[in-house]
């Protein structure tokens, strides 16, 4: 039985007013930010945007993905846009900077139509709860269609059009 998934195009454009973010070390070398964007509730894991030079508080991409979202969890609401910001790091691991969560059925309802292109923001909270900026970015919902099979990864194979 073939299952309806539908597009979601996403366009990381910019983040704002991260607050709290320059330290000692990133004052004389420029901290490279970038976005790891997923969908939680579906495989597969994050993409990334490029990285963006840290000017203060307002990096930019302006970078499109795209996900394939389960129609019936779309439906059910138990989907969730995650946006991380990052910062790139030479040693020790990248560091989390702030995150963004929403839920896409919000997204999806808050349309008349769904196949426009949408603009929105969201809040970046830091891990303790403090309010860290915002991101924007804009989106769209692309049309259901319904695939025959799913591959050992959960990817969609084959649409059935």
């Amino acid at each position: 039985m073939p299952i309806n998934y539908r597009v979601f195009d996403i366009n990381i454009t910019c983040a704002e007013g991260i607050q709290g973010v320059l330290n000692f070390t990133n004052f004389f070398f420029k901290s490279k930010v970038y976005a790891a964007v997923s969908v939680v509730g579906i495989f597969p894991a994050a993409q990334e945007t490029p990285l963006a030079k840290y000017f203060g508080e307002n990096p930019v991409w302006n970078f499109r993905m795209r996900f394939y979202l389960e129609e019936s969890k779309l439906q059910e609401n138990t989907l969730t846009l995650k946006i991380q910001l990052r910062r790139k790091r030479t040693f020790g691991g990248d560091e989390d900077i702030a995150e963004a969560l929403i839920p896409l059925r919000n997204l999806f309802n808050g349309n008349e139509n769904v196949m426009d292109e949408n603009y929105s923001y969201s809040f970046l909270f830091s891990k303790s709860g403090g309010r860290r900026g915002l991101v924007y970015f804009s989106y769209r919902f692309g049309r259901t269609f319904g695939a025959s099979a799913a591959g050992d990864d959960g990817g969609v194979v084959a649409p059935c059009l």
